[in-house]
């Protein structure tokens, strides 16, 4: 009987199996969902004028892209580009079983990278960029872990975590403090068992706040569908005003969220972790 053997790949099925993103090494399956518009095995599509399949790179399930008609969204820079959307609803869609895997213990970490809108640019005023509920009014009138998006009263970025319907705590950073105008950033909000914090990051460097952990959200949005892009949260959903369709200038490249209940991982050292990787990838921007 004839045998091959491949190098390279071993018999021993105790051993660990590959993983195709190194965000997931060592992960203790806490890496839920995960979507990397440079990976063409994630997301092959140039240009989406419907609902287009995204593939989790962390292989737990797959997830969406959903985009309004006549809303198209190119792929620039390995990235998407919303520039040219008039109406909100387009978003990568968060697999239903990832919230179902946070609920009971609500440790996490959110994070995305996008290309930020210019100063002149940017809105002041709340709007999802991620919300935990595909609902137009995220955590006010729906159950959902939280927001992250922009914020009001200056140029922000803002994290809301809800502890019920319509309640949250809330975190915000400024862009400038990081120079985060028009270049890559890495947004990322976290609970753990002793505190909930917003961190943005750029080559120029870092900026976060963090408060207490404080308790559980105590409205159970184990069945709520996520959302990173451009959601309806709080965005003007009969069409967007003058000033959002400046802010929607931006481009979406990759995001992914933790349980880090199972990970038992740092969130910063995370993040910091897959900063370095994307840099030197060099594929966003």
């Amino acid at each position: 009987m004839l045998s091959i053997t491949i190098p390279g790949i071993s018999a021993d099925a105790s051993k660990p199996f590959r993983k195709r993103d190194p965000l997931c090494s060592g992960d203790n399956d806490g890496v839920r969902f995960l979507f990397d518009m440079a990976f063409r095995w994630c997301y092959a599509d140039g240009t989406a004028n419907a609902t287009k399949g995204v593939r989790d790179v962390a292989e737990r399930a797959d997830s969406t892209l959903t985009v309004i008609a006549g809303n198209p969204i190119p792929l620039v820079n390995n990235g998407l580009d919303f520039s040219g959307i008039t109406v909100p609803g387009t978003f990568v869609g968060v697999p239903a079983s990832v919230m179902a895997d946070l609920f009971a213990e609500q440790l996490f970490l959110i994070c995305f990278y996008m290309t930020a809108p210019a100063a002149s640019d940017w809105l002041i005023g709340t709007r999802c960029l991620f919300q935990g509920s595909a609902a137009p009014s995220s955590y006010v009138t729906s159950p959902d872990i939280g927001m992250l998006g922009f914020g009001g009263g200056a140029n922000s970025i803002i994290a809301r975590r809800q502890t019920s319907v319509n309640n949250y705590v809330g975190l915000s950073v400024s862009p400038a403090a990081v120079n985060a105008y028009g270049q890559l950033t890495q947004v990322a909000m976290w609970r753990t068992a002793d505190e909930f914090g917003l961190r943005l990051k750029t080559v120029d460097g870092q900026i976060a706040q963090t408060a207490a952990a404080g308790a559980k959200d105590t409205a159970d949005f184990s069945a709520a569908i996520g959302a990173f892009g451009i959601p309806k949260g709080f965005w003007t959903t009969a069409g967007l005003t003058a000033d959002e369709l400046k802010a929607v200038k931006l481009k979406l490249h990759r995001g992914f969220i933790e349980n880090l209940a199972r990970s038992g991982r740092k969130p910063t050292e995370v993040l910091d972790a897959d900063w370095l990787r994307q840099i030197n990838r060099d594929v966003f921007n």
